[in-house]
């Protein structure tokens, strides 16, 4: 499966450094058949910002939608 990110008119995430983008979606992809709640906990030591997020952990990486990796990546610039 191939995730094609594309420019929104609207910006409704402030990701800092684009590369932080490509390092949360390596990150999540790297693991196979995984599901990413162990590598949520992997990139976020502390459960507060697991809580911030809101999703279903249980979910594959393929199942997420690309507002969900923005997301994610601006929570890991907070950190």
């Amino acid at each position: 499966m191939i995730i094609h990110f594309k420019p929104k008119s609207k910006i409704l995430y402030k990701i800092k450094n684009i590369k932080n983008l490509e390092k949360i979606t390596n990150l999540i992809f790297a693991s196979k058949r995984k599901m990413i709640n162990k590598i949520l906990k992997n990139i976020f030591n502390d459960n507060s910002s697991l809580n911030k997020l809101k999703i279903n952990t249980k979910l594959r990486p393929s199942d997420i939608s690309p507002d969900i990796y923005y997301k994610i990546t601006e929570i890991y610039e907070e950190m």
